[in-house]
This record gives C-alpha cells, sequence and structure tokens, in this order.
C-alpha cells in the first residue's frame, strides 16, 4: 500500500487510541490473572501433560517436541521430560537452540534403550527425522528409534547456508535402517552434508560429536548401515571441523550397492567422503576420532579427509571388528602405537573401490583375506606390528595371485602363535614373507609350509624367528618352487622335525619349476636335530648359494646336517659349523660346478662328502682356505673314481702335519699346499698352534659371549656386558647390573613381564600401562575381591582407588566400578555416582528428594543455623527465602521467623504482635484516597507512554521496511529520488524516526552509488528531456497536467520507464509538428484533419475488437502485450488519455 502522510497520521493515532483503551480496561485485568506463559528462555515438553497442547511453562508443558521447536525462538532452551514421543513429521530446527532430553548430562554408554527414564523420540514407521538447519543447536540426553521405514536420526544440513557450532551428545542412537532403492541404500545415525541445488556452496565445522551410543543401523533388506557420514565439514584448525570422542558404535551391518547381485559394501561406525566424482572440489579437512568403541561392525572407521585428520583410537576399543581403520590417500594422522597389534595394508580399498588407501586389520588373516579377495591383482604389502597374534597365517589364494610381501613394521616382535601356511591352489609369484616371529603350527609338524601347489615362482623368507619349541616340527617346508628362492637372515630355534628348509619334502612335486637360483645365506641354526635338504624334484637347480650360516648344537645321526643335489654351480661360503651331532655336516652330490671355501667346521665325524651318481658328472670342485677342527673321521670325502678338477688347497686342518692331513682327505683330489706353516704342536686340537693359541687347552672358536676371549680362558662370560655371569644372570641378554627382582623369581624386573608374579601383565604389547602397581604387593592371587578394578593392585595393601572412579577410598563411599568420577556425575566427589548411588548428591544432610538446591554448595551440612528452613538451600549463599514464608529476604524483617498470611497481614515476613484492621482497596478508591488512586493512575500512564513509544517506532519500523523492499528492486533514479521524497514526507509528518529516515536515506544513497557513473547521467539527461517534452506536449494541447502526473506514477512503479514516455511523446510531437505544416501548405480545416487522421479510441471501440487486434494495435502504440483482454484494453485508453 502506498505511504500518504496524512493517512499514516490518522493510522497512528487510531492504534494509540485502541492501545490505551486496552492499558485502561484489560491491563488491569491482565494483572489478577494466573502467569500461564512459559518461563522466559526455557520451553517444557512432557508427553504426560497430552492431550493438552500446553504452552511450555513448567505447570503446562507442551505435549510435542515439534510444538515446542516451532514455538521457540533463538537461544531458547526445550526440556523434554521423560516419556515417548511420536513426531508425525521431521523436527526442524531453524535457529539457536538448545534441546536437552531426561538423561542430558549422562554419556549413553551404560543406559538401557526404553528405560522409563527416557526421552524416546519415535520415529519407527515413519521416515522422519531430526533436521538441524542452524548454527549452535544442540542435542543431548535422547534416545532417537527408528526402523525399516527410517533412514536417519540426526541431519545436520547445510545445503542453504554455512552451519557452525553443533553439539550431539549422549544420546542411544538405533534402528535406522531404511533403503529407499537399490541405488541408495544407505542408513544412517547421524548424517552432514551441505549440497544444496545439486553442488556444494555451503560448509559445516564445530561440530562436536560424543558420548552418544549409535547401534543397529542399517541391516534390513541389505540396506548398509553408517553409524555417523560426514560430508563438507571443513576448519583449518585441528578438531575443528568435526571432533567424535567417547561414542560407541556397535552391530552397524553390512549391506549391497546396486541390488542383491551388487557390490557387497561393509557396515562403518564412521565414515567420511569427499564425493569428488559429484562434486569436483569437494574438500574434508580438520576431523578427529578419540576415545570410541566399536563392537560387531565391520570397518570400524573410513576416512578420506584431506587435511589435518587425526585417528587417536586405541586397540582396546575394539570388539568383533574385522577393519580398524580404511585411512583413504593416506592422510589421516594414525596413532599406530596405540592401535597396535595390528596388521595394515596398501592398494585397494576393501570397501570404496579407491586403489590408494592404508587399512588397518584387527588380524593379519583378515588383511590377508580381503587383500587377496578384494584386490588380487594389485601389488600388496601387508604390514605386521608388534604384538602377538594368537592364530595362523593363511595365505590361500582364490585366483592368480602376484607380488604380495607380509611384513613387520619393525617396531618390535610381530608373533604368531600358530603357524604360515600358504596354500597355492593357484599360481602365485613374488611372494615375500619377512620379519614374522612363528612359534606354532598351522599344517601339522610344519611352522612354514610354502604349498605351491600349482607353482611358487619367486619367493623369499627372510629375518623370521621359527621356534620348534623342541617339538617334531620342521622350519620351512616347500614345494612347487621356481625361479628365484631366498632364504636369508633367519633364526631357527629348537627345529627338531625332519627339516630346517627342504625343497622337496616327499620327492613327489607336481607343481615344481625350474630353480634359477636358490640361496639360503645369513642364518642362524641352533639347538636343532632337523637337517637342511635342497634338492629340486627333477631338472638342475642353476645356481645355488650357501653362504654365511651359522650351525651350532644341531644335527642328529640319522641324515647329514646339510644336503644338496643336483645343482649346476654351488658356492658355499663363510659357513660355520659347530657341535654338530650329524655324521656328516655338509653333504653334496651331482653338483657340476662346486666352490668350497672360507668355511669353519669342527665338532664332526665327517665335515665335507662330494659325490657323484654318475662318472664325469661332477666338473670341477675347489675347496680352499677353509678351517676343519676336532674332524673325528673325514674332513673332506670325495669320489674314488673321477675326471673332475678338484683342488684341495690353502685349508687348514689343526695340524701342521702333511701326513695327518693327507689322512683327512679321502678319495680323488690335487692335494696342493695346506696352512701348514704354523710351528709347534696343537695341544688342545683346536686348529690353532700352542704358539698362537689365546687358550690353551680350551677350543678358540668358542666364545660364547663375543668378548674376543674364547670361554676356556674366559673369566666372566658375560652375553650382556652388565658384569654378571651368565650363570647369575636373571636377565641374560638385558644389561642388568643390579640385578632388581621385586618377585624374587627367576626373572629380573628388567626382563620379567610381571614383576610383582601377581598374574597381571605389566605392560600390554603395545607398551602402554596394563599393571598400575608392577612392583606392589606380592604373594596374592588376583580376584573379584582382592582387585574388583582390575588395576594390579592389591585393595587392601596398595589400592588407594579402589573402584577406579578417581576418589580415593579413604573419600570415597561408595564402590561401584566401571565409572570415573567428575564435577557432572558426582557432585559431592564422594565417590557415589549421583545418578544410581548417591541418595545426596551435594553431601549437606538434606535427600535429594527433599532438597531444592540438591547440587548446591558443598563442604557445609544442613542444620537450624545454616539452614533454618530446611530446604538443602545453604542461607549464607543459596536460600533467597530463609524461613521460607514465601517474603524473600531482602524485604522480609524477620527472615528466620516463618509466617503466613493470616499471621503477617503487612507483608513484612514478622507475626503481627496485633491484628491488622486493614480497608477494603475499593472503599479507599471511592474515598479518593491519592495513594489508592496513584496505584491505578501511575502504571496506566507509565504505559500509556510506552505503549506510545512502542506503536510510534512500530509504525515508523514498518514504513522503513516497506521503503527498503523498494529500494532495493528501484531500478531507475527516478524511483529513488521518489522514495527519498517519501520518506522525508513520512519524517516531516512524524511517522518514522530520525534513526530510520537517515537508514533510508543512506541506502537510497548506497543503492543510486551502485549504477555506473554513465548511466546516472544518462538517466538523468532523460529524465530532463522528458520534463521539457511533457511540458512542451501540455503546451500545445496534446495532454494535460493529470495525464502527466499519471504517467509518472507508471514510472515509479516500474510499469513503464521514462526512456518509454520519451520516445512516445517525442513522436508524438514531431507528428503534430507535421500535421501543421501539412494544414499551413494545403490550407485545410484542422479539425478535419485530425478527424481524418485518426479517431478516438474508447472503451466500446476497443470492446469490439478481437484480442489479437487488441495485442497488434498495442504492439504499435509501443505498449506490453501480456495479460488478459481486459488489461490491454486499460493500458490502450490510458495511452489514449
Amino acid at each position: 500500500m502506498e505511504y500518504v502522510p496524512n493517512a499514516q497520521g490518522d493510522y497512528m493515532k487510531a492504534n494509540l487510541v485502541v492501545f490505551s483503551l486496552f492499558l485502561v480496561f484489560i491491563a488491569p485485568m491482565l494483572i489478577l490473572l494466573p502467569n500461564s506463559s512459559a518461563e522466559l528462555g526455557t520451553k517444557y515438553v512432557d508427553a504426560t501433560n497430552c492431550p493438552n497442547v500446553g504452552d511450555g511453562s513448567s505447570s503446562n508443558p507442551f505435549c510435542s517436541i515439534n510444538v515446542a521447536v516451532t514455538s521457540s525462538s533463538p537461544g531458547d532452551i526445550i526440556e523434554v521430560a521423560s516419556g515417548t514421543y511420536t513426531p508425525t513429521s521431521s523436527i526442524e530446527i531453524n535457529h539457536q537452540l538448545t534441546i536437552k532430553g531426561a538423561q542430558n548430562g549422562n554419556t549413553a554408554l551404560q543406559r538401557i534403550a526404553g528405560d522409563s527414564s527416557e526421552s524416546i523420540i519415535d520415529f519407527r514407521g515413519e521416515n522422519n527425522k531430526i533436521i538441524i538447519f542452524s548454527s549452535d543447536v544442540s542435542i543431548s540426553g535422547f534416545e532417537i528409534h527408528g526402523d525399516e521405514k527410517t533412514r536417519c536420526g540426526i541431519y545436520v544440513a547445510g545445503g542453504l547456508n554455512n552451519i557452525s557450532n553443533i553439539e550431539i551428545s549422549n544420546n542411544l542412537i538405533h534402528g535406522m535402517a531404511k533403503k529407499l532403492d537399490p541405488l541408495r541404500a544407505t542408513s544412517w545415525g547421524i548424517l552432514t552434508d551441505a549440497v544444496g541445488g545439486g553442488q556444494i556452496l555451503h560448509t559445516i565445522d564445530g561440530l562436536h560429536i560424543h558420548g552418544n551410543h549409535i547401534y543397529d543401523i542399517g541391516g534390513f533388506n541389505d540396506s548398509i548401515g553408517l553409524g555417523i557420514s560426514i560430508h563438507q565439514v571443513v576448519s583449518s584448525e585441528i578438531d575443528g571441523g568435526a571432533l567424535i570422542e567417547n561414542n560407541r558404535f556397535s552391530n552397524i551391518h553390512d549391506g549391497k550397492w546396486a541390488g542383491a547381485g551388487g557390490i557387497d559394501v561393509p557396515g562403518m561406525g564412521v565414515f567420511t567422503h569427499e564425493q569428488i566424482t559429484t562434486y569436483p572440489g569437494d574438500y574434508l579437512s580438520g576431523i578427529s576420532l578419540r576415545g570410541n568403541q566399536y563392537a560387531n561392525i565391520s570397518v570400524g572407521a573410513a576416512l578420506q579427509v584431506s587435511e589435518r585428520g587425526v585417528f587417536e583410537e586405541e586397540n582396546s576399543d575394539f570388539e568383533s571388528v574385522d577393519v580398524y581403520l580404511i585411512n583413504v590417500d593416506k592422510t589421516t594422522t594414525v596413532t599406530e602405537s596405540k592401535l597396535a597389534p595390528f596388521a595394515s595394508t596398501t592398494g585397494k580399498n576393501v570397501s570404496l573401490g579407491i586403489e590408494e588407501s592404508l587399512a588397518y586389520f584387527a588380524s593379519p588373516s583378515k588383511a590377508i583375506k580381503h587383500s587377496l579377495e578384494d584386490a588380487p591383482s594389485f601389488a600388496n604389502i601387508i604390514t605386521i606390528s608388534q604384538g602377538t597374534f594368537n592364530e595362523d597365517l593363511v595365505i590361500n589364494a582364490t585366483t592368480q595371485l602376484s607380488n604380495l610381501m607380509i611384513t613387520s613394521n619393525g617396531e618390535g616382535e610381530s608373533i604368531f602363535t600358530g603357524g604360515i601356511h600358504v596354500n597355492g591352489n593357484y599360481g602365485m609369484n613374488n611372494i615375500t614373507i619377512d620379519g614374522l616371529t612363528v612359534l606354532g603350527e598351522k599344517s601339522e609338524n610344519i611352522a612354514v609350509n610354502l604349498d605351491g601347489k600349482i607353482g611358487l615362482l619367486d619367493v623369499t623368507i627372510k629375518n623370521m624367528v621359527i621356534d620348534g619349541s623342541n617339538s617334531l616340527r620342521s622350519g620351512i617346508v616347500s614345494s612347487g618352487l621356481a625361479g628365484q628362492v631366498i632364504v636369508e637372515n633367519n633364526n631357527f630355534i629348537n627345529i627338531d622335525g625332519d627339516y630346517i628348509f627342504t625343497t622337496t619334502p616327499d620327492g613327489i612335486d607336481s607343481g615344481a619349476g625350474q630353480i634359477s637360483a636358490l640361496s639360503f645365506s645369513n642364518n642362524i641354526i641352533s639347538n636343532s636335530t632337523a637337517s637342511l635338504r635342497i634338492s629340486p624334484v627333477s631338472g638342475l637347480i642353476t645356481q645355488g648359494f650357501l653362504i654365511n650360516n651359522t650351525f651350532t648344537n644341531s644335527g642328529s645321526e640319522i641324515s647329514p646336517l646339510i644336503s644338496i643335489n643336483d645343482v649346476s654351480s654351488l658356492l658355499v661360503e663363510e659357513n660355520q659349523l659347530h657341535n654338530i651331532n650329524a655324521d656328516t655336516g655338509i653333504s653334496i652330490e651331482d653338483v657340476r660346478y662346486l666352490s668350497i671355501k672360507e668355511n669353519n667346521v669342527s665338532g664332526v665325524d665327517s665335515a665335507i662328502e662330494i659325490a657323484e651318481s654318475a662318472n664325469n658328472y661332477i666338473q670341477s670342485v675347489s675347496i680352499q682356505d677353509n678351517s676343519f677342527t676336532e674332524i673325528n673321521n673325514v674332513a673332506i670325502d670325495l669320489p674314488t673314481v673321477t675326471n673332475a678338477n678338484i683342488v684341495v688347497n690353502q685349508n687348514w686342518f689343526g695340524t701342521t702335519n702333511i701326513t695327518e692331513i693327507i689322512d683327512l682327505i679321502s678319495g680323488d683330489a690335487e692335494i696342493g699346499e695346506q696352512w701348514n706353516s704354523w710351528p709347534g704342536e696343537d695341544s688342545d686340537n683346536d686348529g690353532w698352534s700352542d704358539e698362537f693359541d689365546l687358550c690353551p687347552n680350551s677350543n678358540d672358536a668358542i666364545d660364547i659371549d663375543n668378548d674376543g676371549i674364547p670361554d676356556g680362558c674366559d673369566s666372566l662370560i658375560d652375553n650382556d656386558n652388565d658384569s654378571v655371569s651368565n650363570g647369575v644372570d636373571n636377565c641374560l641378554n638385558i644389561y642388568n647390573p643390579n640385578q632388581d627382582n621385586h618377585d624374587n623369581d627367576i626373572f629380573g624386573d628388567l626382563c620379567d613381564s610381571d614383576d610383582d608374579n601377581d598374574g597381571m601383565p605389566d605392560l600390554l604389547t603395545n607398551g602402554s600401562i596394563f599393571d598400575y602397581c608392577p612392583t606392589g604387593y606380592t604373594g596374592w592371587v588376583r580376584t573379584e575381591m582382592t582387585d574388583p578394578d582390575n588395576d594390579g593392585c592389591h585393595n587392601y595393601h596398595e589400592d588407594d582407588d579402589d573402584d577406579n572412579d578417581g576418589v580415593l577410598d579413604d573419600q570415597d563411599n561408595c564402590q561401584m566400578v566401571g565409572w570415573y568420577a567428575n564435577l557432572s556425575n558426582d557432585v559431592d566427589n564422594d565417590g557415589c555416582q549421583d545418578s544410581l548411588e548417591d541418595s545426596d548428591d551435594d553431601n549437606d544432610g538434606v535427600l535429594d528428594e527433599d532438597d531444592s538446591c540438591p547440587t548446591g554448595d558443598l563442604d557445609w551440612e544442613s542444620s537450624s543455623e545454616t539452614d533454618f528452613d530446611g530446604d538443602g538451600c545453604r542461607d549464607l549463599s543459596e536460600d533467597d527465602d530463609d524461613d521460607g514464608d514465601m517474603v524473600l529476604d531482602n524485604m522480609d524483617d524477620c527472615p528466620n521467623e516463618k509466617v503466613t498470611n493470616s499471621s503477617d497481614e503487612d507483608g513484612d515476613g514478622c507475626i503481627d504482635e496485633e491484628p491488622v484492621v486493614k480497608t477494603p482497596f475499593s472503599e479507599r478508591l471511592m474515598k479518593g484516597e491519592l495513594s489508592a488512586l496513584s496505584i491505578i493512575l501511575i502504571p496506566l500512564f507509565l504505559l500509556l507512554i510506552a505503549g506510545s513509544r512502542y506503536f510510534v517506532r512500530q509504525v515508523s519500523n514498518d514504513n522503513k521496511n516497506r521503503l527498503m523492499v523498494k529500494i532495493s528492486t528501484s531500478e531507475t533514479i527516478v524511483q529513488l529520488n521518489d522514495l527519498s521524497t517519501r520518506a522525508t514526507d513520512m519524517f516531516l509528518a512524524k511517522a518514522m524516526i530520525e534513526k530510520h529516515h537517515s537508514q533510508i536515506q543512506d541506502a537510497i544513497k548506497e543503492k543510486k552509488d551502485s549504477f555506473e557513473g554513465g548511466y546516472l547521467i544518462e538517466t538523468e539527461q532523460v529524465s530532463n528531456d522528458l520534463e521539457r517534452i511533457w511540458g512542451k506536449a501540455i503546451e500545445l494541447g496534446l495532454t494535460t497536467n493529470a495525464a502527466v502526473s499519471r504517467m509518472k506514477k507508471n514510472i515509479l512503479r516500474g510499469k513503464f520507464d521514462s526512456e518509454h514516455y520519451l520516445k512516445l511523446w517525442s513522436e508524438r510531437i514531431e507528428e503534430d509538428d507535421l500535421e501543421d505544416d501539412l494544414e499551413d501548405d494545403l490550407e485545410i480545416d484542422p479539425v478535419s484533419v485530425e478527424k481524418t487522421s485518426k479517431s478516438k479510441l474508447t472503451k466500446t471501440n476497443l470492446n469490439k475488437m478481437k484480442k489479437a487486434e487488441l495485442v497488434d494495435l498495442a504492439k504499435k502504440k509501443g505498449l506490453m502485450t501480456s495479460g488478459t483482454k481486459a488489461t490491454i484494453i486499460d493500458r490502450l485508453l490510458e495511452e489514449e488519455e
């Protein structure tokens, strides 16, 4: 409606009159009515008040959460009582709001769904949810329940604007399992995104999700469950985008994408995904996960976070979880020391199909299964962390497998209590197993079984510790080998089965191929009766290497310690064989070209046997620079008849006597010069002449502690160099000079995993503390009575916090375990959980049910001196009505004297000594007493003034808003000038205050400034030209002042612009001048010219025309042609005028 100054003034006056009448007649009545409005800023909801709608006050709460939300104002708090609420639509939050359920402040991790203490939002049967459209929203303390009809519990929707500071805490969220269609198959507990109109325009940050239990998501009709799904969360700060902490995710179900025959997708606790293919440039940052729990889920978390992603979960937080974390693009920072033990893989992601990822699995077997089944054609590296895995490591290829490495991360021992079994049902190549400790067996009596039924090409086993535990177990048994085979840097201990390592366990190997090179190097074999056997099934091994191995206290009489046959070229170099129990140390047969050099063999019957199965098989043998000592029978046993070139040269046989040397060599050989240049006898027969013998009467080669002093002359045999002899050292291989041994067992504290022998290890395998009293009380057995909180500390002797709640026993009144005291759950810090154990939360002597200040001041006790009315509120600091007589202390002349209305007529808080006879107010008013009149008139006067000011400001604000809208849509300077004039008229008519008038003028100036300079000049010129043209048209009698006024209004309303009228009237004036010229030239009557040149348009004539004819006529006159027939006629008539 257009503003008219006088009408606006009348409107304001009328409103003032109405408001004055309201004050005089209605306001006094409202004073007498009870307060029915909700408390300022807080609204209440209680299902027990249904079916009443309620007004949101504590005495008359809303029945519906939806109604409470729609009735709320920004910054309000909504408190929802326990009970069940079934919304008929989604709960939409469009402004700053805090919604608290009955369990607000209590973590959901220890609560039970469906309990009567819960505020239950029941979305079952409907696809409703809580939708957050605004910043600064908090939702806490609810149970949110869905089913197969419900897809999401809480949705943070930033599609319309940026959203910040959202807190979702202490909620039970469960049951969401709706699957819209095969391609929209996901259900969520909590979802965030900022997608609107098919594009990303906004972001979300400041998201804090904590204390929630999200469970039983997905699973119905193969719907995919995601506990929390994060999109478009961005922050430049660590934790700034989303901090997800101290939640529990359980039973998040797997599902299928794209129907029953589609892709299997695992359920995930937390899923963050940059939807780059759909929204190029999508980006996530500042997302952290800490202290959450995961149970019965395929994947704990899958994180794709470009920057500032943090994952600080601990191994103990996971229960029945296959994959702890999928680190997409490897950009999230992971505290691996907390997550161990685990097995990690690189390569193709098991859930998203993304090749660049790092996945952390709960066990190596799970890692291998996913790698082989989901990405068999990719190169896979499976890294095993430190720790103990109570499982077998089984590699069971389901198709052709290439390029698999299983390796330790090198930060500690990766121990398998079971064995390793490579099951080659399909061809396998380039397989490496590196750095593992194997204590058991998967295949019977075999620690590591390389079973290449179809073939194993290029295999490496290195840096392993294989402990046979003195059982009848072989070390490495392989079949189907081909290509390069490398066994190096391994430690074989107590291997008492058939083989330390063998290439042909039974001589029948259908999968075997051509072994081009085999190296058994740098290995240590000790205390083992098993043997080493290298032999192809058929043909020859092209090259063989037996280099730098150490064999001690090993071998058995039933077979040679080392057997090698059918090799084209073999190098045996720098091996150590000492105290060998086998009859023969090294047995070699059918090797064409053989070099044996720089080996040290002692303590064996026969050192080396060389044979050929047919004459002339051996081509060349060189035995040089070796040491043979303490040989009981033959050092070198050669074929007796051969055409091979066999040379024995520069070896040491422990003697300088050439006759003895020749006796130690059997067979056909060219015996050259040996190490016989050292004069003197070798009394102890250790290979060193007495002149050069470091330890006479002992074997110089034996030096257990490697200190350079042979053990026979070593006064202190000390492996760890701590000056304590091996015989009494309680930590044999750890420097331990003090020999501390708290529990006096056979192990010193430095190598004892349980220093106090209480049955609880001091540390977990990842190095974190397990026993909090590792060197505490000894000689006790841990039970629920002696250690209920399972912290390794004896309750009666060393534990000062038996229930581990953070409150010391001498201050702890309760012993419930499984929680930790803080100000929110134990106000008085007495060790009793307020919600479950403590009936007096503030410990003031007044039970909570009778305490008006249940969580008030601490360190005081209620008594008649401190709490006169016994309401549990401390008179000194909390109670503003000490005597409870409804008279506040600051108005109470007798603060410790309780009165009633009948005993305190004058309301001073003191019992009246004599009854006060009061004159009724109505009588005092009728008498005209000034005090009575003032009670009525003064408030009315003040309310009248306040109401007048309010209405003036309201009218001014309405006028300002209307003009602001017109300013924003103005397109010409003329329109803006008109609005400026109208604002000034309103200000002069007192219909607009000075502040609003200034804002209008500033807005007009800003709008004008937004026009380009050339446009302003051009517009001003058009306006000036139009005024001149209109003036000439009026002068010529072509129009009137009234018509010009209407045309100006059309311009202001945007119906026509100035250029339209300028062109129109310029043409009409030009036509008029032309007609005058014709009249002068032809001397024709002007009146007749006018009649013949054009006919007058009338409504009657126009109504007879068809709409198409009207449209053509409007086009000729330059008018708009849209609208109904009546609209076009009105335009033509207005133009005619």
